[in-house]
C-alpha cells in the first residue's frame, strides 16, 4: 500500500489546516476510487464464515490485539479460527502460514509474528487463496486481521476499530486527511464498533458498541524511571501517552515510520545512552537480533469493559453458519 511506510502528518489530526484543504480533492478522488472497487469488483464466498476486523483510520487502531481478543475467545467456545492477513512490511509474496519459531518479520511482517503465537496465520495478498488453505488446514472461523477495504472475499461480519486517541483525525481522506474511504461507507458496513482507549470518539453509528482499553501485560521497570522510547507505529503518541501514563519519565521518544526496519544506526546512538530503552512489540520484532536483548518490549492485552456482551455478540455472529 502507499501509505504502509508514512509518519502520520501533523495537520491530519487538526480540525481545519492549510495542507488539509489543498489537499482535500485528491482525498476526494481516493475516497471515490476505494469506495467504486468496493461496488465494481466481486468478492468470492468461502464455505466458512469470515470475521473482518479492520479500520478506517490508516495506521494503527488496536486491531491486532483485537484480533488475538477474538481469536482466544473463539477458541474458548470451541471454534477452530485461523487468521488472513497480508503481512505488511515483508519481503516475499508466497503464501505462507506463519511459524513464528522459524519465521522472520521480513518473511511475514511483524503482526503476524504475534498473531501466529496465538492461532494459525496465513499472509498473502489473495485472501481467497489464502482462506482456501486455512479452511484445508481445519479452519471453521476465519479472522481477517485488516482488510475492511479488501474485496477478494466476501465477509459475513465486520467489526470497525477505532482507536479514541485519534478518532478520526480530521475526518478527511486520505492524503488530505487520515481516513482510508469516506467515514459514511465504512460505518454502513460495519456490524459492529470496538472502541479502544478512554477518549471520547463521538460516531454517527447506531449499532452495537463495544468499549476496550490496552493494557500492559506487566510493568517492565518501576514508576518514574527515566527511559528512551521509540516506535514505528501507526499513531506513535498513542504508545507515548501509554507510558506516561505507567509513570515513566520520557527522556527522549523517537517516532518512526510505520513498519520501520530498524538497522544498526538507528539503535545503537539510543543504547550509547545511559538509559533503558522500550518499544513496543511490533517494533521489538523489526530490532537486529542482536539488539533486541538489550531493549525492552512492552506488550499490551485488549481488555473489554463487558467481556460477557462481546462474547454474546461474537457467538451470536456465527452460530447460525457452523
Amino acid at each position: 500500500m502507499m501509505y504502509s511506510m508514512l509518519k502520520s502528518p501533523p495537520f491530519w489530526h487538526k480540525k481545519s489546516s492549510l495542507a488539509a484543504t489543498i489537499l482535500s480533492p485528491l482525498g476526494y478522488l481516493y475516497g471515490s476510487a476505494t469506495y467504486l472497487k468496493q461496488h465494481l469488483y466481486s468478492p468470492q464466498k468461502l464455505p466458512v464464515p469470515v470475521l473482518c476486523i479492520g479500520n478506517v483510520v490508516l495506521g494503527g487502531a488496536g486491531k491486532t490485539p483485537t484480533a488475538i481478543a477474538v481469536a482466544r475467545m473463539l477458541q474458548d467456545s470451541n471454534y477452530a479460527p485461523h487468521i488472513l492477513t497480508r503481512g505488511y512490511g515483508r519481503h516475499k509474496r508466497t503464501l505462507l502460514r506463519v511459524d513464528p519459531q522459524h519465521h522472520h518479520f521480513s518473511d511475514v511482517g511483524d503482526e503476524s509474528l504475534i498473531l501466529g503465537c496465538i492461532a494459525p496465520t496465513w499472509v498473502y495478498h489473495d485472501r481467497f487463496q489464502a482462506g482456501q488453505q486455512a479452511i484445508a488446514a481445519g479452519a471453521n472461523i476465519l479472522i481477517m486481521d485488516d482488510g475492511y477495504q479488501n474485496t477478494h472475499i466476501v465477509k459475513d461480519r465486520h467489526l470497525l476499530v477505532v482507536d479514541t486517541s485519534q478518532c478520526i483525525g480530521n475526518g478527511k481522506v486520505f492524503p488530505a486527511g487520515p481516513l482510508r474511504e469516506f467515514l459514511w461507507s465504512a460505518l454502513r458496513r460495519a456490524d459492529a464498533i470496538m472502541m479502544i482507549g478512554e477518549s471520547k470518539c463521538p460516531l454517527p453509528y447506531n449499532g452495537p458498541i463495544f468499549q476496550a482499553n490496552l493494557v500492559p501485560q506487566s510493568r517492565l521497570l518501576p514508576q518514574n524511571t527515566e527511559i528512551i522510547a521509540f516506535a514505528g507505529i501507526g499513531y506513535p503518541p498513542k504508545f507515548k501517552k501509554t507510558l506516561q501514563d505507567l509513570s515513566f519519565s520520557l527522556k527522549q521518544f523517537i517516532a518512526f515510520p510505520d513498519h520501520y526496519p530498524y538497522t544498526t544506526k538507528d539503535i545503537e546512538p539510543l543504547l550509547a545512552q545511559d538509559y533503558p530503552v522500550i518499544t513496543t512489540e511490533k517494533d521489538w520484532l523489526r530490532l537486529p537480533p542482536a539488539y533486541q536483548p538489550h531493549v525492552h518490549m512492552l506488550k499490551v492485552d485488549l481488555q473489554l469493559a463487558e467481556p460477557v456482551v462481546f462474547r454474546k455478540w461474537l457467538e451470536g455472529c456465527f452460530k447460525s453458519d457452523l
